[in-house]
C-alpha cells in the first residue's frame, strides 16, 4: 500500500517507508529533520539512516512493550518505578529481534549467561537443590552433578 510523504510529496511503501502507518514523514524525511536539529539524548550516535531508522523503530516497540508489560520485567514483574530506571529493551544479539522489556538485575543475568537457556536452567537446578541446614548457613546436596 503506497502513502504521501508529506514532506517530500512523494508515494512510498507504508510499511517499508514510514516508521508508523499514521506518521505524515518518511523514513528519509524523518532522519533528514533529525540531522537539522541538536540530537536528543535517545538519538545521539543515530546519525545515519540506518542508525535512525533502528533507533527510532525501538523507541516504538518500546512505548509498545511498556503498556503490554505494564512498566514491569518481563522476568521478575518489578516495575519500574521500584527500580528507579527504565526498563532495559531485551534483544537477540544475534538476530536484532526484540525479546521484551527488563529490569537492570534480569537483563544483566541472562547477559552474564551469554543468553544460554541450558545455562540459565542448570543455575535454577543448582540453587533448586540447595538445603538451608540452619537459618544463616546452605548447603547444597553432595550429590548434585552439573550437567
Amino acid at each position: 500500500m503506497l502513502k504521501l510523504c508529506l514532506y517530500c510529496h512523494v508515494e512510498k511503501d507504508i510499511d517499508e517507508d514510514f516508521p508508523e502507518s499514521d506518521w505524515p514523514k518518511c523514513w528519509d524525511c524523518a532522519f533528514t529533520a533529525s540531522l537539522e536539529r541538536p540530537a536528543s539524548p535517545y538519538l545521539k550516535g543515530a546519525r545515519t539512516k540506518e542508525n535512525y531508522v533502528r533507533i527510532t523503530k525501538q523507541g516504538i516497540v518500546r512505548e509498545k512493550l511498556e503498556k503490554e508489560q505494564k512498566s514491569r520485567c518481563a522476568i521478575c514483574d518489578t516495575h519500574s518505578i521500584v527500580q528507579g530506571k527504565n526498563l532495559s529493551l531485551d534483544h537477540d544479539h544475534e538476530t536484532g529481534q526484540i525479546r521484551g522489556l527488563l529490569c537492570n538485575k534480569c537483563n544483566l543475568l541472562i547477559g552474564m549467561a551469554d543468553d544460554n537457556p541450558a545455562l540459565l536452567r542448570a543455575a535454577a537446578s543448582y540453587l533448586e537443590k540447595c538445603e538451608p541446614r540452619s537459618e544463616n548457613e546452605q548447603v547444597c546436596d553432595p550429590a548434585f552433578v552439573s550437567p
